[in-house]
């Protein structure tokens, strides 16, 4: 090899990596060469990848295809290691440049003829390009899914008040659906059904005598005084549901940053399950390999015993 490994050395050829063929087969043979060292280059390899332009990601995700494929033949170092990080590269991938989507799909499609990593991290992967409403979901999730669209945006400006307990949150809901004034029938159409005379300054030259008049005053009375407790009820309702919209401002917040760190648990999670299992085949394959002792030979008689330091100086 032109150079030994070092993490300086494996950058620059990163970023002089391009997408021939020659580029990526020379720098993947200089990876598999130096595959004991797999942990590390693919900590170089991944923290350039997170950094690169979306141009940089394809070359990069086309160097782990071929030294993924060709490190078999030598060793499970790279796959192994592979298997830890792919599912945190898929997700810094711009699925929604449809020539980014396009290259994963393709390297995909051949890391499942191929058999490449597990079964169920494919299947991942696959979820991560070509989201399914039911992927990873329970039958509890799927009914839920049917009745309410969960609103994933970040979260808003921070309100200007507290979250409020469910509970409480609740308690004001359900007053404000009974005994509200804007709900009250009866008193709406009292206070639309007084006789235009009590509005309309005009029809006053049409009162002749002081009978008409001191009626139609009392109807003004009235009508000025049933008004005003309407406003004053609607005033009070419009204050209550400022409130509220405040509350539900305040509770939406803090459930669209519970929702951001529920997901993100669930990820690191699915990841560090991920990992489980990939040790546990691991173990599996190591173990099949071992020697089996129970089929060893049973010396009868005892050892032999070992020689005393007269016999071994004769």
């Amino acid at each position: 090899m032109s150079s030994h490994f070092s993490t300086s050395a494996l950058a620059k050829k990163l970023r002089d990596l391009t997408t021939s063929q020659q580029s990526v087969q020379g720098l993947s043979n200089w990876l598999i060469h130096y595959r004991k060292h797999a942990k590390v280059a693919l900590e170089v390899w991944q923290k350039e990848f997170n950094k690169g332009s979306n141009e940089r990601k394809v070359t990069l995700l086309y160097l782990a295809n071929d030294v993924a494929q060709n490190s078999k033949r030598k060793g499970p170092e790279y796959r192994r290691e592979f298997s830890l990080i792919m599912a945190d590269v898929f997700k810094v991938l711009d699925l929604a440049d449809a020539s980014i989507k396009r290259t994963a799909t393709r390297i995909l499609s051949v890391w499942e003829e191929r058999n490449v990593f597990s079964a169920e991290l494919r299947q991942m992967l696959r979820n991560m390009i070509e989201p399914s409403p039911h992927a990873n979901s329970s039958p509890v999730d799927e009914v839920a899914n049917k009745r309410f669209k969960l609103d994933m945006s970040p979260p808003t400006t921070p309100p200007k008040r507290p979250a409020p307990e469910a509970s409480d949150l609740m308690r004001r809901l359900l007053t404000l659906q009974k005994d509200q004034p804007s709900q009250d029938i009866k008193t709406h159409q009292h206070v639309t059904s007084f006789p235009p005379e009590v509005y309309n300054v005009s029809l006053l030259t049409s009162i002749k005598d002081k009978a008409s008049m001191e009626r139609l005053s009392n109807q003004v009375e009235s009508t000025g005084k049933a008004l005003a407790e309407y406003v004053s009820r609607l005033d009070k309702e419009l204050h209550e549901r400022k409130e509220v919209q405040e509350l539900l401002e305040a509770f939406t917040y803090q459930q669209k940053q519970q929702l951001k760190t529920t997901k993100n648990n669930l990820e690191e999670h699915r990841s560090k399950l991920q990992r489980v299992k990939l040790m546990r085949e691991e173990l599996k394959s190591h173990l099949a390999s071992l020697p089996d002792l129970s089929r060893l030979p049973v010396a009868t008689g005892g050892l032999a015993p070992l020689p005393t330091a007269g016999e071994l100086f004769r």
